[in-house]
This record gives C-alpha cells, structure tokens and sequence, in this order.
C-alpha cells in the first residue's frame, strides 16, 4: 500500500472513529433512560388510558403521598371510599366529564394551588403539557411483588383473630354474591389470576386489583381509626429493602385446616393396573420447612390428585399426576423441588457432579415409593398407615469410620510435569457431613454410609475403601466423552466442587500453584 493511500486510509479510520464518538454521545447526553440520569422507583404508575396524541404520564404515587401528608392531607384527595372498599381508581365523575377532563382539571388545578404556595423561587410542579407527557421516560421500576408468605400470614391471622373471612371468601352462584370460604379457603389467584384479561366470570378483579382492594382498604381504615396497621405507601411493601425490613416470625403457629400430619400418596382409581408402590408423606415436615403452602398446593389447598388424575383432567391443565410429582421443570413438583434443595452451596459440591452421570432406576424410586400395594389400605385407615410407617423412618445422616482414613493423601500421578498435590482428604469428608448433618432431607436420602463419597468416587461402589480417579481415567488421554483424562478428571471435580460450593482459595489468583507445589 503506498504512501498516499495509508494516508487516506487512516483519515477514513479516524472520520469514521470521530463520528461514531460523536453519535455515542449524542446517545448518551440524550437518552435520559441510561446510566446515572434514570431514577429508580417502585411507585411508578403509568396512566395510559387515554390514547391521544401524548405519550402515557409515569406518575410517582408516593411522591405525591408525601407532597399531601406535609398539608396534612391522605388519601381522600384523589381516591374515594366507602365502608366496604377503599377505591384505587383516581377520583372521578365519567358522567359529568371525560376521562381526560378529569384528569387535567384536578391535577392540573392541584399543581397550580402548590405552586402559588412555592413562589418562583421554588422547584414548581407541572402544569404544562410535555412536563407531564414525556417522551423520554427518566425513571425505571424497581417495584417487587410482595412474597405474602406464612410469616406475614400469621402475623395476620393473628390481628384478624382468626377470622379468615376478611381475605378469604368465595362466589356463591346460588345467592349470587360473595360469602366467606369458611372451610375452603384458597390462594387468591385460584380466582384472580395475574393476566387481567383472563380473569373469568363472576370474577371482576385481576389479582393485582384484587390485592390491592383488600389490604390497602383495610390499613386505610384502621390508619383512620388511629389502629396499628400496615403500609398504604408503594415503597414499603414493594421495595426490596423495606420488605427485608418485615419482622419475621421464627415459631409461626401452625394454620388450622385439619390437615393430616402424614398422608399415603396413591393413584386415585382402584381400576389401575401396575400401580406403582405408596409414597409415605410427611405433610407436617414440608409444611414446616416451607415458606407458605402455594409452593405445593399452588392455588387450592385440596389434595393434588383432585385436580392431578392418573390420565390428566382440565381442572388441572391435563397435567397427569405422574407429571405433577415427577416433571422437573415443575416448581410444585417433588422431584423439582428437591433438585433445587440439591443446588444449596451445602450440597452443591457433590450434586453438580453427580447430578450428570446419575441415572434414574428403581433403586432411586424405591427412595419414595416404598409402600407395597395391598388391599388392607383404605381411605379409612391410610392416615394411620402413613403414621405408622413415618414414626419407623431414621433421619440419620450414615459416615463410614474415619479411623483409617489418612489425614492428607498426596496426589502424585502428574509429577513429572506438575507438583504434588496434598489433598485433605479427612478435612473434606468431615466439612461435607457438618453441611448436611441438621438436613432431615439428607438425612432419609443418604442411607448408605458411603454416599458422601459418592461425591467424589461418583461412579465407584458404596465401598468402605472406594477406587481412586485413576482406575476409571486414563493418565494421559480421555477414552471418550463422558470420561475426561485424569487431569481433566481431577480439575473438573475440584474447580467444580469449589465453584458450586462457594470456596475461595487463600490467594486472589487462582493460579496453578494454589494446589500445585511449586517445580
């Protein structure tokens, strides 16, 4: 390339350079949504419901609760109320005016009092068009559905008195009208479900409005009444820094529902041939270890194969109960549920590494199903079975003697091109059993004594003293893809144990010589 080419050749590099910079800037000092300029909010309430020619309003609802509460105003401004509800619409009269009217009168003629307050000297708030329909949006949502878990139940129940009647109610087709769900109560969205436009007959609310109805008129009314009662601000119960500000309850009473403490999973139909074996289940054990009953029973509180039957039903989606045990991207299911206890850094270590050779066989359902089918059980007497058995099972979590186990063992197979590795063999096998040894779950799947070192030995037998890495991996070269050489063997299973389980090493760079003797 000559001279005069190279030369013209960069000028083109640097136009293109310069006008890339030019538009990025641009971009930035523009584009109020990016970096430092956005604001982040969990109170935004966009009003859209106007289509004109404007862009939608994002309206800050507690910014304007506290502007009222420094004049000693509430709510009454802008929303109306009665004895039965507390209305989240803003305050209107659709006979007399349009919806847009409305609107621009009463906000427009709200701002225009404050500002006359202010004086010009002031921060004033809006009153023209463009300073309330923005086409460039500064402030995002940080806004997070409230977790309504049984801590926050209990709490309550216990100022409703037990009455269940105020949250809980149910259609009536017959009275036509609500009635308390005395004996039937069910999550929420068993009736109100997210998606507003999907919400069915004689339902009327969305779950958010139907949320919203409930909990904001009643601490609406008993903030009136000068009650202790809960927030009525966005903030506080959609923030995620005030909702870790929730007083939780450590010994939460349990609900009082007649559910059983154990129960005898079956089928649901006598008809069925080659019924697999009876799951034992301890109902009052998940009950306890659970944060709220929807994660099993994810809106009624019936037994699952009242909707789950052997062949699938509409009530339950057409989900086969087989599929609603087993499916593991369900997140009711047993199966899901107990692979995501599998991914707690306690337990990760080993499961991420079994987790991918490990195989489904009847020795892994005879885990569950461990009930032989018989004609002794009924419907009568499967309480008491389920009782029975659950009362012979140990929750102990099974370690060979350590006494033989050597402190360190010495890793030497690779010493001739990398140091010796000391592994603390016995430091490692006792900090595996101090993770799990409170885990009643660990403590009824880890039967064998030998299962801890299946972590490691993942495709050795359940031996006191199992074969090393080196009897299944070649030194030098991997036999093929599901078994890696043993170098790769040894740095997959360690690196991978110490990722999964959270370890840091003692250096900040996790270089070679972390394990590695220095050669």
């Amino acid at each position: 390339m000559g001279k005069g080419k190279v030369s013209q050749w960069w000028t083109s590099v640097v136009a293109v350079v310069a006008i890339l910079v030019c538009v990025v800037t641009y971009a930035h000092a523009y584009d109020k949504t990016s970096g430092d300029n956005v604001e982040k909010r969990s109170d935004i309430i966009t009003i859209d419901k106007i289509k004109k020619e404007r862009p939608a309003v994002v309206f800050l609802h507690d910014k304007h609760v506290e502007a009222l509460k420094k004049d000693k105003k509430d709510c009454s401004v802008c929303h109306s109320s009665n004895d039965s509800k507390f209305s989240q619409e803003f305050k209107r009269d659709v006979k007399t005016k349009s919806l847009m009217d409305n609107y621009h009168d009463e906000c427009i003629s709200c701002h225009k009092k404050q500002n006359a307050k202010k004086g010009s000297n002031k921060i004033l708030t809006p009153v023209a068009c463009a300073e309330c329909h923005k086409e460039k949006v500064t402030v995002v949502s940080t806004r997070k559905p409230l977790d309504f878990d049984k801590s926050l139940h209990a709490r309550h129940d216990k100022a409703q008195k037990g009455e269940c009647k105020d949250c809980h109610h149910i259609y009536d087709s017959k009275k036509e009208k609500i009635v308390p769900a005395k004996g039937k109560e069910s999550s929420c969205s068993y009736c109100h479900t997210k998606d507003a436009s999907k919400v069915q007959k004689p339902v009327k609310s969305s779950l958010k409005t139907a949320s919203h109805d409930a909990c904001i008129t009643c601490h609406y009314k008993n903030k009136s009444a000068s009650k202790k009662t809960g927030p009525i601000a966005c903030a506080a119960c959609h923030e995620e820094v005030n909702q870790k500000k929730i007083k939780k309850i450590t010994d939460i009473p349990r609900m009082k529902r007649n559910q059983p403490d154990a129960s005898l999973m079956r089928s649901g139909t006598k008809s069925l041939k080659n019924k697999m074996d009876y799951v034992v289940f301890d109902h009052k054990a998940h009950e306890k270890s659970n944060k709220s009953c929807l994660v099993c029973h994810h809106k009624a509180l019936d037994k699952c194969s009242s909707c789950h039957t052997v062949k699938g039903k509409k009530e339950g989606g057409f989900v086969t109960l087989d599929q609603a045990m087993h499916d593991k991207n369900a997140k009711q299911s047993c199966i899901a549920c107990h692979d995501q206890e599998k991914k707690d850094p306690k337990c990760a270590g080993c499961h991420e590494m079994i987790g991918k050779t490990e195989k489904v066989n009847n020795k892994s359902c005879n885990m569950c199903h461990t009930e032989k089918e018989t004609a002794k059980v009924s419907d009568k007497n499967a309480k008491k079975i389920a009782t029975r058995l659950l009362s012979s099972r140990n929750f102990v979590n099974k370690l060979y003697s350590l006494k033989d186990v050597p402190d360190v063992i010495e890793i030497k197979h690779l010493k001739d091109k990398y140091g010796s590795v000391k592994f603390p063999h016995k430091a490692i096998i006792k900090k595996l059993k101090d993770g799990v040894d409170n885990n009643k779950l660990t403590g009824y799947f880890h039967k064998d004594p030998g299962t801890l070192c299946l972590g490691c030995h993942h495709n050795a037998p359940v031996t006191e003293k199992p074969t090393g890495c080196i009897s299944c991996h070649d030194l030098k070269k991997s036999t093929n893809n599901d078994r890696p050489s043993l170098v790769g063997a040894y740095h997959i299973q360690c690196m991978g144990c110490h990722k999964s389980m959270g370890i840091k090493l003692a250096k900040k760079s996790e270089s070679c010589t972390e394990c590695h003797k220095k050669r």
